[in-house]
């Protein structure tokens, strides 16, 4: 039995992934001992769906090509907010950047998502969605200088928005040199047809 590592994510466009990464270069001379994300790394999670069984992510890809076929949800904009922390900044574990824009939008394709997973038997998220880009994980808060929190909270990454046209399935593949991510299927989002 084959199990896959996988989520649900909107992807960023390249030249946002390309200056977010920037500034995590950046950060890194600040903070070596964290764990950063790499630019091919950054995007927005809408399931986190674990080690699934590979018959599981079949039915997966099915029943959210069937969700998207089925719902006509348009392209939107997104744009990249303040930087945060789970739990909080006082105690990180994971530093993320914010994500503000056409969040009505984001939060219907997370709940086409959820139907589509419950449907093959996936347990539904509780909490509630936060959406973010996760940019670095800590596994002691001793590893965060003083100086990182301080440059994160007068940050100036400019204005960062792009348009979302898509949702991917993808695999995770958990290495020492952290996770690497490849895509199982692409839902490309559709203008609803105009009646004449």
């Amino acid at each position: 039995m084959e199990l896959v590592r996988c989520f649900v994510s909107v992807e960023l466009d390249e030249k946002v992934r390309n200056r977010i990464s920037q500034w995590i270069e950046e950060l890194k001379i600040l903070a070596p001992r964290l764990k950063w994300v790499s630019g091919s790394g950054l995007h927005i999670t809408l399931k986190f769906c674990g080690e699934i069984d590979l018959s599981k992510v079949i039915k997966l890809e099915n029943a959210l090509q069937d969700a998207f076929a089925r719902t006509t949800v348009r392209p939107f904009s997104l744009e990249i907010g303040g930087v945060g922390a789970f739990p909080g900044l006082r105690e990180p574990r994971v530093l993320w950047l914010g994500v503000g824009g056409e969040e009505d939008q984001l939060s219907r394709i997370v709940e086409i998502v959820e139907g589509a997973a419950e449907i093959v038997g996936l347990e539904r998220e509780h909490r509630p969605f936060h959406p973010h880009v996760t940019i670095a994980r800590i596994k002691s808060p001793s590893d965060v200088p003083v100086d990182l929190i301080r440059t994160i909270s007068e940050h100036e990454l400019g204005q960062l928005s792009w348009n979302v046209n898509a949702v991917m399935l993808m695999r995770s593949d958990l290495r020492p040199s952290g996770a690497v991510y490849s895509p199982i299927a692409k839902y490309n989002l559709k203008q609803p047809e105009v009646s004449r």
